[in-house]
């Protein structure tokens, strides 16, 4: 019996992004309502800021090769043996909080006490609607964090 592993690096077979955007719509729900907030400059701030901060890690390198990007930064847990995928889970917290934090400032909103509360929500809102992250990237980090063949 023949088994593959496929790995959807380019958003062509399951709408990521898509999906992102209507997760952090679903966490930024009550936000939206309370106070009028347009979730797209939101999202935008929120995941300009992220950008940001990801390209600023000081593992990019290891991220680049391994084709993880900053909305992984911002949902994954970084399950893995590698000393980068350690670096991560323990880079990550901070870093989402940071993208938050900024994000809602960006548009004039205080991000206390929602900054956490709404990185948590999105990750949770994320893991419904697509792969689950740990999954996707438990896998990755078992190949050498680059191009492997299928045999």
């Amino acid at each position: 019996m023949k088994k593959a592993v496929f790995f959807d690096l380019d958003d062509t077979l399951v709408p990521e992004f898509a999906n992102y955007g209507s997760a952090f719509a679903a966490a930024c729900e009550t936000l939206i309502r309370s106070d009028g907030v347009d979730v797209e400059r939101l999202r935008a701030a929120v995941f300009d800021a992220a950008l940001d901060a990801w390209r600023a890690s000081p593992v990019i390198a290891y991220c680049r090769r391994a084709r993880l990007g900053f909305a992984q930064g911002l949902l994954s847990d970084f399950p893995g043996d590698a000393p980068e995928l350690d670096y991560l889970r323990g880079w990550a917290p901070a870093y989402r909080r940071a993208a938050w934090t900024r994000g809602l400032a960006a548009v004039g909103l205080e991000p206390e006490p929602f900054a956490d509360e709404l990185a948590e929500a999105f990750r949770a809102r994320a893991s419904r609607l697509s792969a689950r992250p740990s999954t996707t990237w438990s896998a990755r980090s078992k190949c050498s964090a680059g191009p492997t063949r299928l045999r």
